[in-house]
């Protein structure tokens, strides 16, 4: 099986209130997919721990730099947000949990947020 380069992967933010895209350049992203993990354990397990897959959860960490013509401002509500691999692209819905843009006199403002996933998590296809 061949690997797949992440160089030409992307992350776009866009909606909520204001509106706007948020203006980040060169991202990098990283989806954490979780099932919670349900105890069913009872009398007849023997003594055994017994779980069955519950609710499915997804968030995701994006990190980039500010794009310099604009100025970012955290969305409210829903936003949508389309993550590539540079080969694949999926799509999903959530709410920016985190937002920190960031600064350093030597470097680039950059900006990092994370999105928590409202419904299904993007699928990369």
């Amino acid at each position: 099986m061949a690997g797949t380069a992440g160089k030409s992967g992307s992350a776009a933010i866009d909606g909520g209130t204001p509106g706007t895209p948020i203006p980040m350049l060169e991202a990098t992203w990283n989806l954490d997919e979780q099932i919670e993990a349900v105890e069913i354990t009872n009398f007849a397990s023997s003594g055994n721990k017994e779980i069955v897959a519950g609710i499915r959860s997804w968030s995701v960490d994006v990190s980039g730099f500010v794009d310099a013509s604009t100025t970012p401002v955290q969305p409210t509500g829903l936003v949508s947000c389309t993550l590539s691999d540079g080969t694949f692209t999926g799509t999903g819905d959530g709410i920016v949990t985190s937002f920190k843009p960031g600064v350093d006199a030597r470097g680039a403002v950059t900006l990092d947020l994370t999105i928590e996933g409202s419904g299904a998590p993007p699928t990369l296809a």
